[in-house]
């Protein structure tokens, strides 16, 4: 996850087992059809970002992640 600020990133730490387990939640209902592509890997980041800015914003009062990235993608059949 990328923020602009030192602020925004203490915040996200503090908030970081609420968003882990948001993004598990948001993995974990994908089928592997979805993750095995490029596009569907993009397009779930996407969701995913989108997820977790709307949690930040309940939470904070603004959104805070700028955007997500993954470096590591594994799918378990």
């Amino acid at each position: 996850m990328r923020v602009a600020t030192q602020e925004a990133e203490m915040s996200l730490k503090y908030h970081l087992p609420y968003l882990r387990n948001n993004l598990v939640m948001i993995f974990s209902r994908q089928e592997e059809s979805t993750v095995s592509t490029a596009e569907g890997r993009d397009e779930l980041r996407l969701i995913a970002l989108e997820d977790l800015r709307e949690l930040m914003t309940q939470e904070e009062g603004k959104p805070l992640i700028e955007d997500l990235m993954f470096n590591n993608f594994v799918v378990q059949r």
